[in-house]
């Protein structure tokens, strides 16, 4: 599986990918340059299917404040709803 730890954008700009593989979560952080940081976070189920998607609000990688996006599958494993609580 590949798994990219930094990723540099043609903008000066970079993506960094940090693994927890006991939670199964990406923390994804885009940088502008040194002071624009911005932060995400994507959970995995035990399958490795996408079940929910974070933006972090309050501009850290521990992500107290989130905008959330949560996601279901069916039984063939196709997306079947994508929600905002």
């Amino acid at each position: 599986m590949s798994r990219p730890l930094v990723t540099a954008l043609p903008d000066t700009g970079a993506i960094a990918n940090s693994y927890d593989d006991t939670n199964l979560i990406i923390t994804i952080s885009r940088s502008k340059d040194a002071s624009n940081l911005l932060y995400g976070r994507k959970h995995f189920n035990s399958l490795g299917l996408s079940s929910e998607d974070e933006i972090c609000e309050d501009g850290t990688a521990a992500c107290a404040q989130s905008i959330k996006t949560d996601y279901t599958c069916d039984a063939e494993f196709r997306l079947a709803t994508a929600t905002n609580p």
